[in-house]
Parts: structure tokens; sequence; C-alpha cells
């Protein structure tokens, strides 16, 4: 076992309070079947109906990845969507950092392998901080890269701050210009049923930490086998703060950046249970992933190092899926939540709850999607082909006429 955990995961972010719209004290009592109390200054949303949820009706508006002249991704979960409708993305296979124009036809490698200045070795938070700027942390190299479109603008070494290059990944940036941060590592062999992660600000000016407030981060593993769809804690940027949440629980909670909890949505989800086909999605998706990070591996080699990382999982069907995936947060405090995926697979449809706490319905796209950002009504992914090609695309969606 590794002495610690690297959590590789992306959250989108924003620069609106969250309830700015609709602050404590003078919030609606909530649409019929939703109810909304005021528990000491936290705004609780219980939504206890069921029944149908409208679909939002996407459009595609480009894609890049699979023209011969287009970039060829490898491994694509980091990304920030720029105003004008172009992007950023980070692969972490090909370990570059990509900006894609608007139309979604160009592509400019803006950093490249390596070590040197305007390199990266690993490319693992993507965060959009508005007006064309952009964030990406590389932790190999330990450093933050700042674009202003696609002109690399500065350079910040990370390395002698251990608690930003190693221990905390930037999800967003707050109304100071100061990056909101997360526990990225732990260790796993913690005691407590659920080890607690650090929520916290960074001026990168001054080079000051500032935590802010814990969440739950990750449940303590069962001796033995894992399983492979244990709850987990998720997090993002909204709203220019935080929004948490656990798996196994149908609730979701948002903070402001300075850490105090502003509300808490709750709603009604029944459990489901693995079967024998959510084990071999979940064995296929490892294997493959498995094979398409590790090209220094191959023939025996190869095999015998997939086999040994899905050895170490084992399936109870007596515990619950979890009720959703990831969590992706907007510029104005909504969130988007997927459905539950086994392993590295990849799901076809989100729910969106508004900032106010409410599920305003389901966003449902014809492939495989990983939201990497959302900017209004613009929703930007990494999406697979038939032949599990990755790409990029930019839809937007809308509900109703």
């Amino acid at each position: 076992m590794r002495p610690y955990r690297t959590w590789m995961r992306v959250w989108a972010c924003g620069m609106v309070l969250v309830t700015a719209n609709c602050g404590i004290g003078d919030a609606p009592g909530g649409a019929p079947g939703v109810s909304v109390t005021d528990s000491a200054g936290v705004r609780i949303v219980v939504e206890d109906r069921d029944g149908y949820e409208p679909s939002a009706i996407v459009e595609r508006i480009w894609q890049h990845g699979l023209e011969p002249e287009d970039y060829a991704f490898q491994f694509v979960l980091l990304g920030a969507l720029r105003e004008d409708g172009s992007a950023v993305v980070g692969d972490m296979a090909n370990q570059e950092v990509v900006s894609i124009g608007s139309s979604g036809m160009e592509h400019v490698v803006l950093a490249r392998r390596g070590q040197g200045p305007g390199e990266v070795a690993m490319p693992r938070s993507v965060v959009g901080a508005g007006g064309g700027e952009v964030w990406v942390e590389d932790f190999g190299n330990g450093k933050l890269l700042h674009f202003v479109g696609d002109s690399l603008v500065s350079e910040f070494d990370t390395k002698a701050i251990p608690a930003v290059s190693r221990g905390l990944m930037p999800v967003g940036v707050d109304v100071g210009a100061r990056l909101l941060m997360v526990t990225a590592a732990y260790r796993p062999d913690f005691e407590e049923p659920w080890l607690f992660g650090t929520m916290a600000r960074f001026d990168v000016a001054s080079r000051a930490v500032d935590t802010v407030g814990r969440y739950p981060h990750a449940r303590r593993p069962d001796p033995g086998a894992s399983n492979p769809f244990s709850a987990t804690g998720v997090i993002a940027g909204a709203g220019g703060g935080f929004v948490n949440a656990k798996t196994d629980e149908a609730q979701v909670a948002w903070s402001r950046a300075d850490g105090a909890m502003t509300q808490i949505a709750r709603w009604k989800q029944a459990p489901t249970y693995p079967t024998a086909t959510t084990w071999t999605r979940f064995e296929n998706s490892l294997r493959a992933n498995l094979r398409r990070m590790n090209p220094q591996l191959s023939g025996e080699d190869l095999e015998r190092f997939v086999d040994q990382q899905v050895s170490r999982y084992e399936v109870d069907a007596s515990i619950p899926l979890p009720l959703f995936g990831q969590i992706h947060g907007a510029a104005d405090g909504a969130v988007r939540l997927s459905t539950f995926s086994p392993g590295n697979t990849w799901p076809m449809r989100y729910r969106v709850m508004s900032s106010s706490g409410e599920f305003l319905g389901s966003m449902s796209f014809p492939r495989p999607f990983h939201v990497l950002d959302v900017v209004d009504d613009l929703v930007l992914g990494m999406v697979l082909d038939d032949f599990d090609v990755q790409a990029v695309a930019l839809y937007r969606y809308r509900f109703g006429p």
C-alpha cells in the first residue's frame, strides 16, 4: 500500500457568492413539495416531492479530438471554460495543457511535458478565474501556472509550501482572487470512520495559506480487499465558495470562501445495490484505464500489473451503491450531480440543482460524458466515441421551450 493516496479529481469554479440572489432570511418557501427553513443562520432546503423530473434539451456547439487535425487526447479529467466559449484542458496521460479555440477547430499546446519553465510534469487541476484567466496546478513540478488567454503570464513555485504543493489542490477562486484549495493527498491508514479534509484559501502574492474549514473527505477503508463502490466525500468550487457532499447521503452543503456554511439541501433517494453487471462494468473500465495510464508497461508485465490491481477489489452486494458520483459547481452557485457510474466508467446523466438548493431537472448526453466546467448554460466535458477515444466537447443546455 502506498504511504499516500493522491486524489486526481477536477471541479469547476465560479466567482459569485453562493446565496447572492437568495439570501438567508428572505428566501422563498420553495416549490410545492420543497420546504425551506432557517437553522442558526443556515438555510435548510428539504425536497420531499417525487415524480417526473424535467429533462434539459442539450445541443452540441463544438467537439475537438476526433478529426485528423485535432489534438489527440489520451486522458482528460481537467478543464476550464472561458467566457468566449474557448477552453483550457489538461491531459494527464500526455502530460500537456491544451487550449481549444471558441470554434472548437483550432488548438494550441500551452504547456508541454517537462521540468523547465512553462512545462508541466503532472497537471492535477485546471481552474477558470474569469476574464480569460486560468490557473493550472502542476503537481509533478510543484508549481502554479497562470494563463491569460493563451499566454503564460507567471509561474509560482510552491515546493517551499508543502501544504500547497502536496497536500492541497485548487478547485476555485474567490472574489478576492485567492485560490480555493482542498485536500488532495492523505494517508490511508487513518482510524476514524471518516477522514476530514481541509478547505483553505491561498493568496498567491503573499504565499499565505488560510485554513477556513473541514469537510468529510474519505471513508475508512475496510480490512482486506477494497470495495470499489464505497462511499466517498466530494467537493467542488461553486459561486466563489465551496460545495461538498458524501455520496452515501442525499445531501449537499454550501459554504462561503471563509468556510461559513450557508445552505444545506436534502432530498429523497432510494438506495440501489451492486450486481454482477455492475462489477463487470467496473472491471472492464479499470483494466482499460490501467492500460491507458501505464504506457511504460507492455505484454505480460502490463497484464500482470493489471491483474494485481483488479485483485485488490471485492464487492459486497449487501452495501448500497453511492447515491451519486461527482459534483460540479458553477459560477452562480448551482450544482450538477452525476449519476453513479461504477469505477472509471463515465456517466451520461446529471441532475441539475439550483443555487437555492432545488432540483431543476436533469441533462442527458448521447455518449458517456465527464463534466469539466460549467458557465451559465454552457457545459464543457470529455466525451467518448464508440471506440473509447476521448474528445472534448462544448454543449448548451436549457429547460423548457
